[in-house]
């Protein structure tokens, strides 16, 4: 990839130039559920935000005409900030919870337990063109 690094939490907006036919890779801090990707050049800009490479030939990427926006939504996992403290798995709760004591039922795998002790897994987006245009990909919720 061309250009690649992690943008410093509360940084919500990025712009710069692709280099021919090399993808970059832009990874914010923070998670965001859509984006907005703008096309300041002259030929077409695809986009992944899957944490893939995007491809000229544009398989499975978004493509963004010259002089156009899109808004994209982030297809990294669902992450809540309890996801980081919530244990993964099946949870215990309650105290003497027996074989024998049907009333106070001792495990639970609650929804946010699918995604237990993982940490945020930020915003990653991928654009390639076969020219050199500039782009701005800025949070859009």
């Amino acid at each position: 990839m061309a250009s690649s690094g992690t943008l410093a939490a509360g940084t919500s907006a990025y712009s710069s130039t692709l280099v021919a036919t090399a993808a970059d890779l832009v990874t914010f801090s923070d998670r965001y559920g859509y984006l907005t990707v703008t096309n300041t050049g002259t030929t077409v800009l695809y986009v992944r935000t899957d944490g893939q490479a995007a491809t000229i030939a544009g398989n499975d990427c978004l493509a963004v005409m010259p002089g156009e926006s899109e808004l994209v939504a982030n297809t990294l996992p669902l992450w809540y900030q309890s996801s980081k403290v919530i244990p993964a798995g099946v949870n215990q709760f309650g105290s003497g919870n027996t074989t024998d004591s049907p009333a106070s039922p001792g495990e639970i795998t609650p929804m946010e337990s699918l995604a237990g002790g993982m940490t945020n897994p930020g915003t990653k987006v991928s654009l390639i063109s076969s020219d050199t245009p500039t782009y701005t990909v800025a949070a859009a919720g």
